[in-house]
């Protein structure tokens, strides 16, 4: 479910892997690992960047 489904219906429940992808970030987060090594890409001037920890 991306950002605009979710907007257009705030009421949808989640599968069972999109609760589990949400919940491994929110660990990882909650860990103070960097978003860009959660995601694997880093935005720099308009380019996208791979990162790895």
């Amino acid at each position: 479910m991306d950002r605009v489904e979710m907007a257009l219906n705030p009421e949808a429940l989640i599968d069972d892997a999109q609760k589990r992808a949400f919940e491994s970030v929110l660990k990882d987060l909650s860990h103070s690992k960097p978003i860009q090594y959660i995601y694997g890409v880093a935005h720099f001037y308009h380019s996208d960047f791979k990162v790895e920890p």
